[in-house]
């Protein structure tokens, strides 16, 4: 089993240029790469806050 995308799964896309993202942030302007269950909890907001 080998760790390549399949052929119909879209690439992920920057909110804020629609750059291709290749990692957790954006190689072009720095936007982080939500996570919907994970970045969008009143926890992480907090902690960002803190």
């Amino acid at each position: 089993m080998t760790n390549e995308p399949m052929p119909n799964q879209t690439p992920a896309l920057c909110a804020s240029c629609n750059s291709t993202l290749q990692g957790e942030y954006c190689h072009h302007c720095g936007e982080k790469r939500i996570e919907p269950g994970k970045d969008l909890s009143l926890l992480a907001f907090l902690n960002e806050t803190i």
